[in-house]
């Protein structure tokens, strides 16, 4: 009785965990691995009763070792999903630096030259901060992306332009193609006009907390301002960044 309640369990976790994976492929189009990495492991937890039985009528002496292996990588996995999970949602909840005098827009799909729908939302939060804070001045920073006619940077700026931002308060950043490389040259360009360098970030909260540590890479002090995203979408953008987090700490943070 209580293989079968642990056989239903992980089918049940698994079956949710794979329809909440695909979900932003099936409302918005988006597929990364956000989407295709959770998808894969709902369905291992869905086989893995079965699996486990296999195993152990085939191999019934390396059996034992084999489910002890399974269960400490499984809860390995957790522990490290929940600590970064938790590390970017309470950065993603703190308040902006109001006194921070530079704003840092991220720029994401420009299709053509209008924005996606995630860029809007960012090019939405950064007005709302622009217009309620006169005294900063802005940064949109992202090069030119596929299916694009103008940069991210540009598209940012004629947005921001056209909802009534001054175009002497906006500065663009237009050769980046990732966060590392948005912080750099929007740090060369605080240093080059003489700028603040507390910055306040505007991108989405899953993404802050990445977006701060190149920050402080470069040499800025970052507060997030985070822009809304459609709920549905979230959990796959939320895995893709723990993913980036690991990337950072393994490769480009090795000075």
């Amino acid at each position: 009785m209580m293989k079968k309640s642990f056989s239903i369990s992980f089918w049940i976790l698994g079956s949710l965990l794979f329809i909440l994976s695909v979900l932003p492929t099936i409302l918005y189009g988006v597929f990364n691995v956000g989407v295709w990495l959770p998808a894969i492991v709902g369905i291992f937890l869905i086989a893995l009763p079965s699996g486990a039985k296999w195993a152990q009528e085939k191999f019934p002496h390396a059996y034992k070792k084999m489910k002890w292996g399974v269960l400490v990588l499984l809860f390995c996995c957790i522990g490290v999903f929940v600590t970064l999970l938790s590390m970017m949602i309470h950065y993603s909840q703190l308040q902006p630096d109001t006194s921070a005098k530079t704003v840092i827009v991220l720029g994401c799909e420009v299709k053509q030259t209008e924005p996606s729908q995630m860029l809007s939302y960012r090019i939405d939060a950064a007005y709302e901060y622009l217009v309620s804070h006169p005294q900063t001045v802005c940064i949109a920073a992202g090069g030119l992306g596929n299916h694009a006619q103008i940069t991210e940077a540009e598209c940012i700026k004629k947005e921001l332009i056209q909802k009534g931002i001054s175009a002497d308060r906006i500065y663009t950043e237009n050769t980046s193609a990732n966060t590392d490389e948005n912080m750099g040259n929007a740090a060369q360009i605080i240093q080059k006009h003489g700028l603040d360098s507390n910055v306040v970030v505007v991108t989405d909260a899953f993404h802050e907390y990445r977006a701060s540590l190149y920050a402080q890479k470069y040499g800025l002090n970052a507060t997030p301002f985070s822009a809304y995203c459609p709920y549905f979408l979230q959990q796959s953008y939320w895995v893709r960044d723990m993913l980036g987090l690991v990337k950072y700490a393994v490769i480009d943070n090795r000075d």
